[in-house]
């Protein structure tokens, strides 16, 4: 006897399955970077048909979608996530258990790196001090402790007159220092408060309180 008489049949596979390619990306506006609540996608191809793999990303458990050569795994950012570098690991078998060797990098140099913190700055002011007159040119500089994305801004609340509002700043000599030229108006003695706003690169946005208090005595 050399066939069966059911149509019944068993294939033989020894070979161990691969992925290729593996890229990683967030949704994040720059796809490279991840903060709190944007979503890191790691998607992945088989040489075969493997059973739904095990994946983690940033150290967490990813939710898996695809198959059966084609598959998509996703993590979501939370307060909790490790920063830096998100680390990948796919654990995954073929439909006869053969066991792949597991992935913990990806093949085209895509990377995604987690940056949760909000960023910091300090500002200072090129003035002898903080008391100033409407002859006065003060440039006031915001050095964040990272880069920043496209232009901080600046707002001086006058006790007296108009006020600035969010006005851009100028970048100095590289994306954490920033700066604005004030020309001190007329007829606004009393306090001018300078505060500024701004997102880091990931965009997490700076959210201190950190400001400066002139006064302004004409």
């Amino acid at each position: 006897v050399t066939a069966v008489t059911d149509a019944s049949s068993v294939t033989i596979d020894r070979a161990v399955p691969t992925l290729s390619p593996v890229a990683i990306s967030s949704n994040n506006a720059t796809t490279s970077l991840a903060k709190e609540g944007d979503i890191i996608t790691l998607t992945f191809t088989s040489n075969e048909a493997i059973s739904t793999p095990t994946v983690t990303i940033a150290s967490v458990a990813a939710t898996v979608t695809g198959g059966p050569t084609s598959w998509s795994a996703s993590y979501t950012v939370t307060n909790a996530t490790t920063e830096g570098l998100a680390a990948i690991n796919v654990a995954f078998s073929d439909l006869a258990g053969n066991a792949g060797t597991p992935v913990t990098a990806v093949t085209d140099g895509s990377s995604v790196t987690v940056d949760r913190a909000v960023p910091t700055v300090t500002l200072s002011k090129s003035g002898a001090d903080l008391i100033v007159k409407d002859i006065d040119n003060e440039t006031i500089t915001a050095t964040f402790n990272e880069a920043m994305t496209s232009a901080p801004t600046i707002s001086i609340d006058l006790a007296s007159g108009t006020d600035i509002s969010s006005a851009t700043m100028t970048q100095g000599s590289d994306p954490t220092i920033w700066t604005y030229d004030w020309n001190v108006p007329s007829g606004s003695d009393g306090t001018a408060t300078v505060t500024v706003a701004g997102s880091d690169l990931a965009g997490n946005a700076y959210v201190g309180t950190t400001n400066l208090v002139f006064t302004i005595d004409n």
